[in-house]
């Protein structure tokens, strides 16, 4: 598994499509449902939960736009949603064979 962090629109999907060749075909996007089909799952920050389909993941790019940074909402349902996304985000980091970061389109590989 490779997973891509970074916060919005700081070129987490073209680096992906550049540096693995990806086409539009190649690509779920997660807010419009799951299909683990595609080897590429864009907002990954949606998953609701990964328990049942980690192993499904294993082979997959998963770009997951970094929402667990920055100011913490005073309204707790987005507090527990934030937190939620990176207990998320945290179990895919563990599993994944590389996690890369993307900054201003500038990818800094962290695992």
């Amino acid at each position: 598994m490779i997973l891509i962090i970074g916060g919005a629109y700081q070129g987490k999907l073209a680096y992906a499509k550049e540096t693995y060749n990806l086409k539009d075909e190649d690509i779920c996007d997660v807010k419009e449902g799951l299909d683990l089909q595609k080897k590429c799952l864009y907002h990954g920050e949606y998953l609701e939960s990964i328990d049942d389909i980690l192993d499904d993941l294993k082979d997959k790019i998963i770009i997951f736009e970094d929402i667990f940074c920055g100011l913490v909402p005073i309204d707790k349902e987005l507090r527990l949603n934030r937190e939620k996304k990176a207990i998320i985000a945290s179990a895919l980091a563990k599993q994944a064979d590389k996690v890369i970061r993307i900054y201003l389109s500038i990818p800094e590989v962290l695992k």
